[in-house]
């Protein structure tokens, strides 16, 4: 539902002749979807925050006027194409939304890494994320563990 809202480009007839307000509202509806979207993709995984460090800088581009309204939801259109490809990223890269987690984790900040080198980093996010399983590390940062779930007090 929300690939088909925002896969749409703005038409090539539209540029040069539309008015100035019809950019305003589709744009804002764009950063509307973009809101919600961003919000989903940073309750799964807080290290996703530079899409959201992208977001407020094309808003205060265009609102010091560094950008005009057309290059706004141009920019608009392109983060949320964005979106929706780390969106499906874990997929592509074979780990689960959790493992990406720990993925991202360890090679932050961004590393220039052979094949072979990001497999063995998968790899090793996937058996970290195991062994803090095993050890019943709560991954869902809202959500705290407390003593007595965890042990029989007695």
């Amino acid at each position: 539902m929300l690939d088909r809202e925002v896969k749409r480009e703005l038409p090539e007839e539209w540029k040069g002749i539309v008015p100035t307000e019809v950019f305003v509202k589709e744009a804002e509806k764009l950063r509307s979807i973009i809101n919600r979207k961003l919000a989903e993709l940073l309750r799964k995984n807080r290290y996703r925050i530079d899409f959201q460090e992208r977001l407020e800088k094309i808003i205060d581009d265009y609102n010091m006027g560094s950008i005009n309204i057309e290059q706004y939801f141009q920019r608009l259109t392109k983060l949320i194409n964005d979106l929706q490809e780390e969106e499906k990223r874990h997929i592509k890269e074979r780990l689960t939304e959790e493992e990406i987690a720990v993925f991202g984790i360890l090679i932050k900040p961004k590393l220039k890494l052979t094949k072979k080198k990001e497999q063995q980093i998968k790899t090793i996010a996937k058996e970290l994320l195991e062994k803090l399983k095993e050890q019943k590390f709560v991954l869902d940062w809202k959500k705290k563990q407390e003593p007595e779930q965890t042990y029989k007090l007695q």
